[in-house]
């Protein structure tokens, strides 16, 4: 009986089917393929992945060894199969478990009735494997196993099975890969600001990874402090004050309106008169500044006014009045007073030939005024009655003529005088000196 002996040590794993081959010389220089399929590509924590090692292309051997490595800390051998050809009695395989704990690395296979090198191809072994649960994903979130499977052909000598040292070769398939599948996550929240984005992000406890993101706006209100005054206002020039946002960091600056003047008392440096003005000033008591306004000027105050002339019926007289703060003196004209006549008296008779004369006297300064007064109308004498005249003829109607009897004896005086009213009388005023 031939032996095919087989070392195994387990190799990291991942989901999916994956087939790689392998190949080394036997007697010839046909090539021998060999290739291992695993059924994932990608594996989680507490997954199982299936190997299995097939003989793709066979020139003939008459024995063959092969050993695969693993890392253990990565995955660990849950069961192994041999496949046999009952029919053909091609690999009638055997497959014998040395070690019975979970971290067994050596199976021998062994197939039976080939009593000379043999060209058949297929399945030898499969392994499952299981992924530990406390793979270590921390670096970047995957784990590599590393796996490697080395392969010699056998032959026969003294009819015992011995391996050419020549034809071991070791190769790297590419084995599936842990993933990690961050079913223990934590929460991270970076809170917004004023102006920046926060974020609330889910992070994997295993690895570390940030699996998810979500965005958190920006507040967009800056929390103010109360400032600092970063340039003094003055009186007259505007200052400067510096908030920062309690919660961002970010400054802004505002504008301080200027202080003003804060200005003492008035002092009077000119005293005003009547006639001119004064100053007075005031001093700022921050920064000196002097500020000046005009007094107006007194105007006078003038005392009682003193008749210094005094005024007669024909001239005016003067008064004054003094100022009793500069002296200076106001004069002003009295009106002349005016005569104060007595009544009209005649000092010549009118006649019927002459104009009369009448006077008054003023009676505070003794001046004498004269006016004519008209002559006299003379007066009327009444006409006589006369003996109508026998030679005399009649009037032609009979009737004869005659003035006509008014009953008013002075009628005609009357008349005469009231002609005589009409003439305007001259008077002559004579002023005594």
């Amino acid at each position: 009986m031939r032996k095919l002996i087989s070392y195994l040590l387990a190799a990291a794993v991942s989901a999916g089917c994956m087939f790689v081959p392998a190949t080394v010389s036997a007697q010839g220089d046909t090539p021998v393929v060999v290739s291992v399929a695993f059924d994932k590509t990608e594996l989680h924590t507490g997954d199982k992945v299936t190997a299995t090692f097939s003989l793709d292309t066979n020139p003939g051997l008459i024995g063959a060894g092969f050993n695969v490595q693993y890392d253990s800390d990565v995955i660990y051998v849950a069961s192994s199969d041999a496949y046999s050809d009952p029919e053909e009695k091609i690999f009638d395989v055997s497959m014998g478990l040395e070690d019975g704990t979970e971290n067994r690395n050596n199976f021998g296979l062994t197939w039976f009735n080939v009593g000379n090198a043999s060209s058949k191809t297929g399945a030898l072994c499969s392994i499952e494997f299981t992924v530990r649960d406390n793979v270590d994903l921390s670096k970047d979130g995957t784990a590599e196993t590393g796996f490697t499977v080395s392969f010699a052909v056998g032959g026969f000598t003294d009819g015992e099975l011995e391996f050419v040292p020549e034809s071991d070769i070791t190769f790297n398939y590419k084995a599936p890969t842990v993933v990690c599948d961050h079913k223990d996550t934590k929460t991270v929240t970076t809170e917004p600001t004023c102006g920046k984005d926060g974020k609330v992000d889910t992070i994997c406890n295993i690895c570390g990874k940030t699996v998810k993101t979500e965005i958190l706006p920006a507040t967009g209100e800056h929390t103010w402090d109360n400032g600092t005054q970063t340039k003094a206002s003055t009186c007259t020039d505007k200052g400067e004050m510096t908030y920062k946002c309690t919660v961002c960091g970010e400054t802004k600056t505002e504008e301080t309106d200027a202080l003003g003047h804060d200005f003492g008392d008035w002092q009077t440096t000119k005293e005003p008169t009547c006639t001119e003005t004064g100053v007075k000033e005031r001093v700022c008591t921050r920064c000196n500044a002097k500020e000046t306004e005009e007094i107006a000027a007194l105007e006078h105050e003038f005392g009682d006014w003193q008749t210094t002339k005094e005024p007669t019926c024909t001239e005016a007289g003067t008064k004054e009045r003094a100022c009793t703060r500069c002296d200076a003196k106001e004069t002003e004209e009295i009106a002349a007073l005016g005569h104060t006549w007595g009544d009209w008296t005649v000092t010549k008779e009118a006649t019927e030939t002459e104009t009369g004369v009448e006077e008054r006297t003023c009676t505070v300064c003794g001046e004498k005024e004269t006016r004519e007064t008209p002559v006299l109308q003379p007066t009327p004498t009444e006409p006589q009655p006369t003996e109508p005249s026998n030679t005399t003829a009649p009037p032609a109607n009979g009737s004869q003529d005659k003035i006509p009897d008014t009953g008013y004896p002075f009628a005609g005086l009357a008349v005469v005088l009231l002609a005589a009213a009409g003439t305007a009388a001259a008077i002559t005023i004579k002023k005594r000196k």
